[in-house]
């Protein structure tokens, strides 16, 4: 789980970049951020699930719960960063 939470920090960071190089360039925000904050989005609300299963009174109030839910059975989504386009 470890892992998977640091996937998704460093995911989180490579936004920040791109919000980043859009502020200083005066560029308007790369669809791309948008794309990967749904996917930072869905592999919490994995990991949260995760731990719901594990200690169901003790992990609920870890992260909020969210509307779109990744279809069951899928497992964890592998993070992976999009191209920046301008």
């Amino acid at each position: 789980m470890s892992t998977d939470l640091g996937l998704a920090a460093d995911h989180v960071e490579s936004i920040r970049a791109l919000l980043e190089v859009s502020e200083a360039h005066r560029y308007p925000i790369p669809r791309a951020a948008f794309q990967n904050l749904e996917l930072v989005s869905k592999h919490l609300r994995g990991v949260q699930r995760r731990l719901e299963l594990r200690r169901p009174g003790e992990a609920s109030g870890l992260l909020l719960s969210a509307k779109a839910e990744s279809p069951a059975g899928q497992g964890s989504p592998r993070l992976r960063p999009r191209q920046l386009s301008f």
